[in-house]
């Protein structure tokens, strides 16, 4: 199955574009950055919960939506046919409510196992 976020459609002019431009990417393309929380629910799914949606949230305005929160290590790819690059997954780990290990810490730990 593939996490719905790798397909979003690119959006030229959109904040994310913006902030792509002003990180160095100069021919103005947009950064495909993955949806962390994935919008699965119901009483049979484990882990799922209430989270801050980063992707739809503000400085000024907080966005709460339920679904599963993932920390997700990608490999950004330029494709030679296309002119937005695309992410492709690598190692993906479930973040649960009340859970003693941060996502940074999630994080850390599947950038040693690549490493490994």
């Amino acid at each position: 199955m593939v996490h719905p976020c790798w397909l979003a459609p690119c959006k030229p002019g959109s904040a994310r574009d913006q902030r792509a431009e002003q990180d160095g990417d100069s021919d103005g393309s947009c950064q495909r950055t993955p949806d962390p929380l994935f919008h699965k629910t119901g009483r049979r799914i484990d882990g799922a919960g209430v989270f801050r949606d980063a992707v739809r949230s503000t400085a000024r305005r907080v966005v709460y939506a339920s679904g599963l929160n993932l920390v997700e290590i990608t490999l950004r790819v330029s494709a030679p046919w296309g002119r937005c690059p695309i992410g492709v997954p690598i190692n993906v780990r479930l973040h649960r409510k009340n859970d003693p290990t941060t996502t940074v810490a999630h994080a850390a730990a599947m950038i040693r196992e690549l490493a490994g």
